[in-house]
């Protein structure tokens, strides 16, 4: 498969696994599909032997960068995509497929997560793609710069603002999975097992979030 062009990079991926007779997995629904390291994925599925029933071979070539090449890749016919790797930041290449459900792997199967790489056009009219806090740093830092341009020093206004604007932009980058108030406390206690206990009891049940 292919990476959607103007992916940043990719977080995660999973693959629908409409097989209902397989017992090992909760069926039909999307499922984790690993994203490993080049390296490793070679050594794992160098380790199929294709002697064996459900594993087959396809041969990958790659003319990108002007370096053309091919390369031979063993992968199972008899489950579903548990690891995959992404080569040249474009191709992804899965180690097996459920042969009983597809004839190959369906691009409709899957799901992924990452980060986008927004368009920027020299248009007067145009609008990037930010968020609102975003707009007056874009402002102060092209102040900033075109300042120094004509004038040849530093305009020291939008400079004290650009970086106000970069510190809470730190600062706000993240929404979600942060960690709460009450987790960033300093704890000064010493921890038995039975803290540890009545702790984990605490947080499970999200009072620590109340």
């Amino acid at each position: 498969m292919y990476v959607p062009t103007g992916m940043a990079d990719l977080k995660w991926l999973k693959y629908f696994d409409s097989n209902i007779i397989d017992t090992t997995n909760p069926a039909p629904g999307y499922l984790y599909v690993t994203i490993l390291p080049i390296g490793q994925f070679i050594d794992m599925v160098n380790g199929f032997n294709v002697d064996d029933t459900g594993v087959d071979t396809f041969t990958f070539v790659d003319n990108s960068n002007a370096y053309p090449g091919s390369f031979t890749f063993n992968y199972r016919t008899d489950r579903q995509p548990r690891f995959c790797t992404i080569i040249s930041n474009l191709y992804v290449i899965f180690d097996s497929f459920d042969n009983t459900q597809d004839s190959t792997l369906q691009g409709s199967k899957t799901m992924a997560w990452g980060r986008v790489i927004p368009t920027f056009r020299l248009e007067d009219n145009f609008i990037p793609d930010l968020a609102d806090e975003q707009f007056q740093l874009l402002v102060n830092e092209a102040t900033a710069l075109a300042f120094f341009e004509l004038k040849q020093q530093p305009h020291q206004l939008s400079l004290q603002e650009a970086k106000r604007g970069w510190s809470n932009v730190q600062k706000n980058k993240a929404v979600i999975n942060r960690p709460t108030y009450f987790d960033e406390l300093p704890n000064f206690g010493r921890h038995g097992q039975g803290f540890r206990s009545a702790w984990s009891q605490f947080k499970a049940r999200g009072w620590d979030t109340i």
